[in-house]
């Protein structure tokens, strides 16, 4: 295996890595965003609203 091909995998490699780094990035800022907790988890006891608002 030459130097380039060694080369060229590492970047392949360190490219998916950022990548994937990025990607749960992205899902835990939207989590936070659609349930005001991190990584989207709901509190133990929640339940959602009702149609028209109404809590249950």
């Amino acid at each position: 295996m030459g130097r380039r091909s060694i080369l060229v995998a590492t970047g392949w490699v360190a490219t998916a890595a950022i990548a994937t780094l990025i990607g749960l990035g992205a899902i835990r800022l939207v989590g936070e965003s659609l349930t005001g907790t991190p990584g989207g988890v709901m509190p133990a006891g929640w339940q959602p609203s009702r149609p028209g608002g109404r809590e249950r």
